[in-house]
């Protein structure tokens, strides 16, 4: 893990005014290949209550709504939080049923312990300045056996070195990564394209 920016650009003040807005947008767009692994966290064979944490734009809730992947009926209750209103009032325009808070992901999440039985979150753990107690907190929510998706770009990959990121203030390795989650349950490791990935599920034993 290495620290590569010190200065915390990170406030909704930053993403409502440059970030997430109309002149921003037309650079951003679904990547099918990491949001289709982020909602693949889904159970099969019934309808869970669903968290995105960190949702922005072109985050998993839009894309479950425009394409019903991995099915229509997948979720029974779907979470929004984010301290955006801009990417509040975007997911609301696509889903206007989804439960959104308002609120700084830095500071523990709103929910009871063991609320939700899917729970993804792309691309804000290089966000956070505390990310092993942000892994935390996302396992708290979590029922004993649910699951998790997280991702954060692989910055080594092409992509990565052509842009700048002003307001990522991490870099992880893979092992970074398993390690904030294994002492909460099983957490496993993959390549999504050019994203590390973390694929975990909750063990019965509470988070502490």
């Amino acid at each position: 893990m290495r620290r590569i920016h010190e200065e915390d650009l990170n406030t909704p003040e930053y993403y409502d005014d440059v970030i997430w807005t109309p002149a921003m947008g037309g650079t951003h767009g679904y990547d099918p290949v990491r949001v289709r692994w982020l909602l693949d966290v889904l159970p099969h064979d019934w309808a869970s209550d669903f968290i995105e944490v960190g949702p922005g734009w072109f985050g998993a809730l839009e894309y479950y709504r425009e394409f019903s992947y991995p099915r229509s009926d997948a979720i029974a209750r779907a979470v929004g939080v984010d301290f955006s209103k801009a990417s509040r009032d975007r997911v609301l325009a696509a889903w206007p049923d989804v439960e959104w808070f308002l609120h700084d992901c830095t500071e523990p999440l709103p929910f009871s312990d063991g609320e939700f039985d899917a729970l993804v979150a792309g691309e804000i753990i290089e966000h956070m300045e505390y990310p092993a107690a942000f892994a935390a907190e996302l396992c708290r929510v979590l029922v004993p056996g649910g699951r998790l998706r997280l991702s954060t770009v692989d910055t080594t990959c092409r992509q990565a070195k052509l842009l700048e990121y002003p307001e990522h203030l991490w870099e992880f390795e893979p092992e970074d990564l398993v390690g904030f989650f294994s002492p909460f349950g099983t957490a496993r490791y993959e390549l999504v394209g050019n994203y590390h990935a973390i694929d975990f599920e909750r063990s019965a034993e509470p988070c502490q």
